[in-house]
């Protein structure tokens, strides 16, 4: 069983990615922001959607190695997906914001869960998922 989920971004002029990723593990919420973030962050030079999901997907295959953890799937087809954790849609900008879970927009309910998120221990440990993240990223990334 896994910790599923689906993860689509768009950009500031709300184009959004034709390519959703499929997370095996880590797909809650605590995992998915600290990577978008985490993205965000170090590449901070990306001009297009299509260099942001590059960077992302780096991130990710970096943080799982055996290559079994990701996959990438056309928008129409990942609309149907089940998933543990559902689907999580961000906004990249100079901030990353999560505009729907589930399709469920409401500003209030998406505020609850950034600060669920970020309260998870993955975020208040002495070793964070930040660390975790750059532990596995190549040698001379920041």
């Amino acid at each position: 069983m896994g910790n599923r989920a689906i993860v689509t971004i768009e950009d500031k002029e709300e184009y959004t990615h034709p390519i959703a990723l499929y997370l095996h593990w880590n797909g809650g919420l605590e995992s998915v922001l600290a990577f978008i973030e985490y993205t965000n962050t170090l590449f901070t030079n990306t001009n297009s959607i299509y260099d942001y999901h590059t960077r992302l997907c780096q991130v990710l295959r970096n943080f799982f190695p055996d290559g079994y953890c990701i996959y990438a799937h056309p928008q129409e087809n990942a609309k149907d997906f089940t998933c543990d954790n559902g689907h999580f849609h961000f906004r990249i900008q100079s901030r990353v914001a999560l505009i729907s879970h589930n399709g469920i927009r409401d500003r209030d309910y998406l505020a609850d869960l950034i600060k669920q998120a970020r309260n998870h221990e993955y975020w208040k440990s002495d070793h964070t998922i930040f660390d975790s993240i750059k532990e596995n990223m190549p040698k001379g990334t920041k």
